[in-house]
């Protein structure tokens, strides 16, 4: 679904080498932090095999991302790569990092270069509708406060609230910097 979403392949979707060792040893026991299940372990390690590989990062802009202790070194490095390539874009659900990033003078060059998890969970509403998300999401809507209240304390949101609640959301997060980091992936209407 991702590569739908963000219409890029696999091969040019990519992730620190980390994660495919820390889904490896969550296979048997999920770590119920990233891993809450071993259908998401199974389904993490299996795209991680279609996605592309990961260059060194920039180590001046590295260090720049490692000021902020909202931002894990994982993030960093992630961070980094996209800052040096023009082509590149960050996929994130940490708010915390995000308005981090926002704060740091290097934050024009991540402008309309980043997508929250919100933004593919409303193209996800747009694309496969309202039941394919509850059904696949609310089993898991306590990994996210913010998407825990969109979806509903019984996970009961009808649709138009649930894109209402996607809308608000993304709007505070465009806020956050002038130009916004997001990248618009708009119009988000059902």
């Amino acid at each position: 679904m991702l590569p739908k979403i963000t219409n890029c392949s696999w091969a040019d979707l990519a992730t620190v080498s980390s994660l495919k060792y820390r889904a490896a040893r969550s296979l048997e026991a999920p770590d119920g932090r990233l891993f809450h299940s071993v259908a998401a372990v199974q389904c993490a390690l299996s795209c991680i095999e279609l996605m592309g590989e990961i260059s060194e990062p920039n180590v001046d802009l590295l260090e720049v991302l490692s000021t902020s202790n909202q931002i894990d070194p994982g993030e960093a490095i992630l961070l980094a790569l996209t800052a040096a390539d023009p082509n590149g874009y960050f996929l994130t659900g940490d708010k915390r990092a995000l308005k981090a990033v926002s704060q740091l003078d290097i934050a024009p060059s991540f402008a309309g270069r980043m997508i929250i998890v919100e933004q593919i969970l409303w193209k996800c509403l747009q694309v496969k509708g309202h039941g394919w998300l509850l059904e696949n999401v609310c089993p898991f809507k306590s990994i996210d406060k913010t998407i825990s209240i969109i979806l509903g304390s019984r996970c009961d949101a009808d649709a138009m609230h649930v894109c209402q609640g996607f809308s608000s959301y993304v709007s505070q997060v465009v806020q956050l910097h002038n130009p916004s980091l997001l990248v618009e992936y708009g119009p988000y209407e059902l």
